[in-house]
């Protein structure tokens, strides 16, 4: 019966390169969950809770206005940032993320790529800034910082956070992701839409401004492998902002 016998071949043929297939997928599908299964739970802890709020309270209409209470800036210092900066550094300092993390010790070379860092996020977030204020109509808001003690308690909140989502953003999501086989281009861009949807309660201008500075600081990363340069940098920024939006409410009282 050479039909039959050719038929059951045929079948077993089959058989079997259906299950080397379906085989072959299970371990890419499971490949591809190793891969972002970390990233996607650390975000998941870290960011997606504030970024569910702020969608939920969501206006496009205009810039948030930023509301200074030294008592919050504390609790979320302690209960926020520091964790925060705990949990992603214990993924960082692990094989085989630590061999390609680059410089650790701060250098005197961060601070010329500090400075450069604040002056080119200064250009593109008014650059941004002024072009939705002529698409959009929207206007800045000052804000009002009592006492010295509270610009302290900010320049900590801005530095730590800038310390958090660079460590995050920069550091662990670029280097896990390209670690993983994803090019680098790829992993550039994911990182940056990722680091932009955290600033959708800014509203479109600071969604656009978000991944044209994370487009910058990943760029900054890349070329020197420094994370103090491009923390500080984005912290400073952040304080410098705070500083320009003071200034700009004495100056319309």
């Amino acid at each position: 019966m050479p039909a039959v016998s050719d038929l059951k071949r045929s079948i077993d043929n089959t058989y079997i390169g259906v299950s080397l297939a379906v085989i072959l997928s299970i371990v890419i599908v499971y490949e591809a969950m190793n891969v972002l299964i970390e990233p996607l739970i650390i975000f998941m802890v870290l960011y997606f809770p504030g970024l569910c709020f702020s969608l939920m309270n969501l206006s496009w209409e205009s810039a948030p206005v930023y509301s200074f209470n030294a008592q919050e800036e504390l609790f979320w210092i302690i209960t926020h940032n520091i964790p925060a900066l705990c949990l992603i550094w214990y993924f960082l300092l692990k094989e085989p993320l630590r061999s390609v993390l680059g410089r650790l010790k701060p250098d005197k070379k961060d601070f010329f790529q500090t400075v450069k860092i604040i002056i080119g996020l200064i250009v593109i977030g008014f650059a941004m800034s002024g072009l939705m204020n002529l698409v959009l109509g929207t206007h800045t808001e000052g804000i009002h910082i009592p006492g010295l003690l509270s610009w302290m308690i900010i320049t900590v909140n801005c530095v730590s956070t800038g310390y958090m989502e660079e460590s995050y953003f920069r550091v662990y999501l670029l280097n896990r992701l390209t670690l993983s086989g994803i090019s680098q281009n790829k992993a550039l861009v994911s990182s940056c839409l990722l680091f932009a949807v955290c600033h959708v309660y800014q509203g479109p201008a600071g969604l656009l401004t978000s991944f044209l500075a994370g487009l910058f600081l990943s760029h900054e990363y890349i070329k020197k492998r420094s994370v103090h340069a491009i923390a500080l940098g984005h912290g400073l920024y952040n304080l410098v902002s705070l500083v320009i939006a003071y200034m700009y409410s004495i100056l319309h009282q």
